[in-house]
């Protein structure tokens, strides 16, 4: 005889064994892991993102800075050298903006340009760089000569008469 009581007519065995159970539970564990993986890898990402776009949208704020004091100390003085003054002193204001030693904005192009709306002459500076922070210098390690962005600024001003 068996040291089990004899089954129920109709009843159904059930597969509730502690090892049956013990690899439902590994297995659960086990998804869960790579969720997590999953999760954590794109929380990264996403961060990374905040942060090289952060970098970006600061060094475009110093270039739209920098443009307008070009356009701003050199307006008054009249036309005569208004090109020279307006690109030094955008350089001066843009300055090195170094990250880890490596600039973050080169090569900054400046252009000065002269016109006339309705009688009143005006000086428009505008400058253009290539963004190397953030991503951009991992990209640039394996593809050299790309650019992330390039971020454009312009200001105008009425010309000292």
């Amino acid at each position: 005889m068996s040291a089990f009581p004899p089954r129920r007519p109709g009843a159904t065995r059930r597969a509730t064994t502690s090892r049956a159970r013990g690899g439902a539970r590994r297995a659960a564990r086990g998804m869960l892991a790579v969720e997590m993986a999953y999760g954590f890898l794109i929380m990264t990402i996403v961060l990374a993102a905040m942060f090289h776009f952060g970098d970006a949208m600061v060094v475009r704020n110093r270039l739209t800075l920098a443009v307008s004091r070009g356009a701003r100390v050199c307006a008054p003085r009249g036309p005569d050298d208004i090109v020279d003054c307006a690109e030094q002193q955008a350089r001066a204001a843009m300055g090195p903006l170094l990250l880890g030693g490596t600039p973050r904005c080169e090569p900054m192009n400046v252009v000065t340009d002269t016109d006339v709306v309705d009688g009143v002459p005006i000086v428009t500076v505008s400058a253009t760089c290539r963004f190397t922070g953030g991503f951009a210098q991992i990209v640039r390690r394996f593809a050299p000569g790309t650019a992330i962005m390039v971020l454009r600024s312009q200001a105008t001003m009425p010309l000292a008469p």
